[in-house]
């Protein structure tokens, strides 16, 4: 077994290639993108009151900055409010649309 010597420290060549092995594997999954966002929000009724414990579904896009701007993305979701209005979900986990 090799040995290499780094001032009075010895480290063998197994050791030194997990090392980098480590490194690299976390630096590649520190550099991925998530697919997901999460998002909460309070459903609010035309009444200006929460949507209290109901289905609801909902399209989410995402428009392009500019006046009249494009979608860059858009999806349908179904999801619930609980008892205060607030629902939970993540953009990109719904269907096309």
């Amino acid at each position: 077994m090799k040995f290499f010597k780094l001032g009075d420290l010895s480290i063998s060549s197994g050791v030194k290639i997990f090392q980098i092995a480590l490194f690299l594997l976390t630096t590649l999954y520190a550099s991925t993108q998530p697919q997901k966002i999460h998002y909460q929000a309070i459903a609010i009724g035309n009444n200006g009151l929460p949507i209290r414990n109901a289905t609801v579904v909902l399209r989410l896009s995402i428009i392009d900055s500019i006046p009249n701007g494009r979608i860059l993305f858009s999806e349908i979701q179904t999801t619930n409010t609980d008892i205060s209005g607030q629902m939970s979900f993540y953009i990109g986990a719904g269907s096309p649309s």
